[in-house]
């Protein structure tokens, strides 16, 4: 059965619980068992969410993490670079290891020549 269906059936179960409570008392089925039973439910129906919104908030994280990086970097071209130029004569060592972090290698994406041509040759038998 599915999350959706328990879902469904449960609910059902605890309104006719709850509406024929006075009939079902001799069995058991009395204010403090229903309190419980609201209770059990409850938790599952938190637990039951759980993964979609963890899920929901990853989706969520992982596009603002996009802008964020924008962000950052539009603060390090146009902020903190210009910052560090007082240092370049003052703490030059300072100011050339950052100019070398800040710096992007581009190294692209290497493929595999594919080697075009045919192959020639004589077949003498099937075994060659």
């Amino acid at each position: 059965m599915r999350d959706h269906e328990f879902i469904a059936h449960t609910q059902t179960v605890v309104n006719l619980l709850t509406t024929h409570q006075a009939v079902l008392a001799p069995y058991g089925v009395d204010a403090a068992y229903l309190t419980t039973f609201n209770s059990v439910f409850t938790n599952y129906l938190d637990l039951v969410a759980k993964p979609t919104m963890a899920r929901n908030n990853k989706t969520t994280a992982t596009l603002l993490l996009k802008e964020k990086v924008k962000e950052t970097l539009l603060f390090l071209k146009k902020e903190l670079d210009n910052v560090m130029k007082i240092l370049k004569w003052s703490n030059t060592s300072f100011y050339i290891t950052y100019r070398n972090a800040r710096k992007t290698l581009n190294i692209g994406i290497r493929h595999k020549e594919v080697l075009l041509g045919s192959i020639s040759g004589v077949v003498k038998d099937e075994i060659s």
